[in-house]
């Protein structure tokens, strides 16, 4: 039998094999139309995605494919690199000959009296550095979407603009590459920068603010390390994170203060510990921070990267950063930190601040949070300000978070000679009455 002549399509009709005209129905031409739109769509959200997908994650050298760390899709550059610091020895745990004695000697004569550090509660930001995406933006070809996440929807001022606001706390997301390390939140998903990507360029603008506030109150400096795959940083997919790299980022912040930071060997005081040494004498007065910054790794002590940190160190002898731990576990570790991450304030708050912690909460979050809000997060605002914490971050109202503290008769604001615009409390717990 012969082969049949191909059916020929025309208009509302097509001719058949036997060459007669058959009709086709709306609902025929509607399902071949809608076959071939998705098959057409499929292919380009494929393309789209890979190529996502191709950028944002280096493929493996075996497939022959290698994909540059590009600086706009959050990789490291030759700006970046060029404050590289190389290494004075390459083996154990101190790998730059420079990290012991670094702070300046502490007066412990009045520690545990009226001015003692943990007296005192100050406010800033939750991931500091924000700022939201925008059209235009370098990777918005690749994150338009996430402007519909409410986690992602907000922005914070220029970091040395919320020093000029008062606030003296600050939270750095940061993420390590060989030669250098950045700050922004999540790489080419979320990664605008409100004044500076590179680690070092963000230590020379709040150094030269304090250069030229000398006698501010103490910074406290959270940084949190970006170490999920795929979620934060695709270099944690290809490449190991090292305490080379941890080392080179505190290494970053060294060269940049110096002296102004307070090390756990300052706190110890020739204890066994930074905690026993704070419990048995109290925090020294708030005087010997001027001008002096804490610098506090948000990741709890038994976290791989921190076990690193720690371990032959004699319980952080030579670093210049505090881990943090949370209340369940807080003297885990030998008590080698004073610093816990509450979140969220609770009694438990007051009972680690009554063992000497200092404590940070978060007094409101992104999501369902708006000006003219009411129910769950007032009573998050009256527990924050009762129930303690003296690292105070938000991500929003500001103003209204600082006037709850500051109209409460238990704060005292407190403005030292050297700086003026702070918006400190001096805080009245009850165990002081």
């Amino acid at each position: 039998m012969g082969k049949l002549p191909e059916e020929k399509y025309k208009g509302d009709h097509h001719v058949d094999p036997e060459g007669n005209k058959v009709s086709v129905s709306k609902k025929s031409r509607c399902r071949k139309f809608c076959c071939r739109f998705f098959a057409v769509t499929f292919g380009l959200l494929t393309t789209y995605i890979s190529t996502i997908l191709i950028v944002y994650k280096r493929v493996q050298k075996r497939i022959a494919i290698d994909t540059l760390d590009l600086p706009t899709q959050g990789g490291s550059d030759n700006y970046c690199d060029s404050f590289y610091v190389e290494p004075s020895s390459s083996v154990g745990p101190y790998l730059y000959d420079n990290t012991f004695d670094i702070s300046s000697p502490i007066d412990w004569s009045d520690s545990g009296g009226e001015n003692a550090l943990n007296k005192f509660r100050a406010i800033g930001t939750h991931n500091s550095y924000h700022r939201q995406q925008y059209p235009g933006s370098p990777t918005y070809w690749a994150n338009w979407w996430a402007r519909a996440i409410p986690d992602w929807s907000y922005e914070h001022p220029p970091l040395t603009q919320q020093f000029s606001m008062g606030w003296r706390t600050l939270e750095l997301d940061f993420h390590m590459r060989k030669k250098a390390s950045l700050i922004y939140h999540i790489q080419m998903w979320d990664q605008l920068t409100n004044e500076c990507t590179c680690a070092a360029s963000c230590f020379k603008l709040i150094n030269d603010w304090s250069e030229a506030n000398a006698g501010h109150f103490p910074l406290f400096i959270m940084l949190e390390p970006k170490l999920l795959g795929f979620l934060e940083d695709s270099e944690a997919m290809r490449e190991e994170i090292t305490l080379e790299k941890l080392l080179l980022f505190e290494q970053l912040a060294i060269q940049s203060f110096g002296n102004k930071i307070v090390t756990p060997d300052a706190l110890r005081n020739g204890k066994e510990s930074v905690l026993a040494s704070i419990q048995e004498s109290g925090w020294p007065s708030v005087e010997n921070f001027y001008g002096k910054i804490f610098f506090i790794i948000w990741k709890e002590i038994d976290n791989e990267l921190i076990q690193l940190y720690i371990e032959n160190t004699n319980g952080l002898e030579g670093r210049a950063f505090f881990p943090y731990q949370y209340f369940g576990n807080r003297y885990e570790g030998g008590g080698i930190t004073p610093f816990l991450h509450m979140d969220r304030s609770s009694e438990n708050v007051v009972e680690a601040l009554e063992e000497g912690f200092i404590a940070r909460i978060r007094m409101n979050t992104v999501p369902g949070l708006s000006p003219d809000d009411t129910g769950e997060s007032d009573g998050r605002y009256e527990d924050s300000v009762n129930q303690g914490g003296n690292i105070i971050s938000f991500d929003q109202r500001y103003d209204y978070c600082w006037e709850l503290l500051k109209n409460d008769e238990r704060c005292e604001v407190f403005t030292p000679a050297g700086d003026k615009n702070a918006k400190v409390c001096k805080w009245t717990y009850n165990s002081d009455q």
